[in-house]
């Protein structure tokens, strides 16, 4: 079966690695990802396209795998229902005008965007499903997340192994 290219509608990152390949972490997989959270009804849409096109791709085949997932905050019980996108290529990056964002621009989770994608079928052991490649991403409201330059210098703590003026902030995922 061929593939299929498609767009989503305008919805909110979730765990973005979109400049740079997940690396590190329980996740890692050396792939350049994203969730994307959109409404119920928007992913109700998504999840009859996915079904029809595994039952096109392939045949017969109970249940499969379709990139929709959910997770359950544990504090508040709230559900948050997505679609996972992935690829070993890094997606093309444009702004809401189609201007080609600029390599240091750090996409962070709770961004506004829309996700241009590839819909394949798969069979890989006994495992059979849809999975997307992720090709390009329209960021429509950029969140670029905690910078540790958004602090000044200040009177009080300082870290004993620092020695005061520490510009080593390697350790925070930036």
């Amino acid at each position: 079966m061929a593939r299929v290219s498609f767009t989503t509608p305008v919805g909110v990152a979730r765990f973005p690695k979109l400049t740079k390949p997940d690396t590190t972490g329980d996740y890692a997989d050396n792939k350049y990802k994203t969730d994307l959270i959109l409404t119920d009804a928007e992913l109700d849409e998504l999840e009859a396209t996915f079904k029809k096109f595994a039952a096109e791709g392939l045949p017969g085949a109970k249940n499969p795998h379709l990139p929709i997932g959910e997770s359950k905050n544990k504090e508040t019980g709230e559900v948050v229902r997505f679609v996972r996108f992935k690829s070993t290529r890094k997606p093309i990056l444009i702004d809401s005008k189609r201007n080609r964002l600029p390599e240091n621009v750090e996409v962070a989770g709770g961004s506004k965007i829309r996700v241009a994608g590839t819909l394949n079928c798969y069979e890989k052991g006994g495992n059979k499903g849809v999975n997307i490649y992720l090709n390009a991403v329209q960021v429509i409201d950029l969140q670029q997340g905690f910078n540790v330059d958004d602090f000044d210098d200040e009177e009080g703590y300082v870290a004993e192994e620092s020695g005061g003026n520490n510009d080593d902030t390697s350790e925070f995922d930036l």
